[in-house]
């Protein structure tokens, strides 16, 4: 049996990192198309009418309107859209991160079925209707937080109730002596970051922390910095339509020449590419 979100070890410090719920209806033009994209959270995503084919991780389903499909963060993922009898097609979407310290997506702990148990679908449906009226609601930010992060919460329950959680996965993101630093990059990923810096909020030298960092995480600690950097401005380009130029401002890059090439190398596509593949 799945353990319950407060049963989690206190050392597990979860975050909602993204949130975003989405539908589209479209005629027949859409019949046939072929979407293919990588992203970097999670996606579950179900139709009302018409129906998809979902190809990911060497399987490939049809997923009836009555079930739920769910495509883990950056995954890659063929979304094929058929038309129903009627002449359109309707789907209804969620994307969603829960991160621990923004480091690891925490569903990436997890073996989810591509095709979600019919137990679990009228309750994800059901999550995703009400985060669609959320999103257009008039309320506070502070009041939308809190009930996005409820419904994410229950989100992620309902996942993970048929999930099978891999095996030592969760134990290895402990990473208990590296915590003050974790938390200290998440928290300054738009300043000038030195390894001196780093190794000061562990209490050590440079040459010993950049050993032992290097040991845990298998790379050194300012090309961690750098992959932290590049996954915020992913989950920033997918999630809204801010300028280049503030991105690369918000996630510690000189300006969005230096984002672009660095994104271009470690994602394969440039970040105009990557926000475009964000729609289903």
């Amino acid at each position: 049996m799945s353990e319950t979100l407060t049963q989690l070890p206190s050392f597990f410090p979860l975050q909602l990192d993204f949130f975003q719920p989405g539908e589209f209806r479209k005629t027949m033009e859409v019949n046939g198309h072929l979407h293919r994209k990588t992203m970097p959270y999670a996606i579950v995503v179900y139709a009302l009418h018409g129906f998809y084919e979902v190809g990911c991780l060497g399987q490939q389903i049809v997923l009836p309107q009555d079930q739920v499909a769910f495509i883990p963060a950056n995954t890659t993922v063929d979304f094929l859209h058929h038309v129903g009898k009627k002449g359109f097609m309707e789907a209804r979407w969620i994307h969603f991160r829960f991160g621990y310290c923004s480091l690891v997506d925490l569903l990436s702990l997890y073996k989810t079925p591509l095709c979600l148990p019919i137990s679990v679908c009228h309750e994800v449906k059901a999550i995703i209707s009400q985060a669609l009226v959320c999103s257009v609601k008039s309320t506070t930010a502070l009041e939308r937080q809190i009930e996005e992060f409820t419904l994410a919460s229950r989100l992620l329950e309902s996942i993970r109730a048929v999930s099978q959680r891999r095996e030592d996965a969760l134990e290895s993101w402990q990473h208990r002596r590296f915590r003050p630093v974790l938390h200290y990059i998440q928290g300054n990923l738009s300043r000038q970051l030195c390894i001196t810096d780093l190794a000061e909020k562990c209490g050590l030298s440079s040459s010993r922390f950049h050993a032992l960092f290097s040991e845990e995480f298998g790379c050194s600690p300012m090309r961690f910095v750098k992959t932290m950097r590049l996954e915020a401005a992913a989950r920033i380009l997918a999630g809204s339509e801010r300028k280049l130029t503030h991105v690369a401002e918000e996630t510690g890059f000189a300006d969005e020449f230096h984002l672009s090439h660095a994104f271009k190398t470690h994602f394969g596509m440039s970040p105009r590419a990557y926000r475009a593949q964000a729609v289903l």
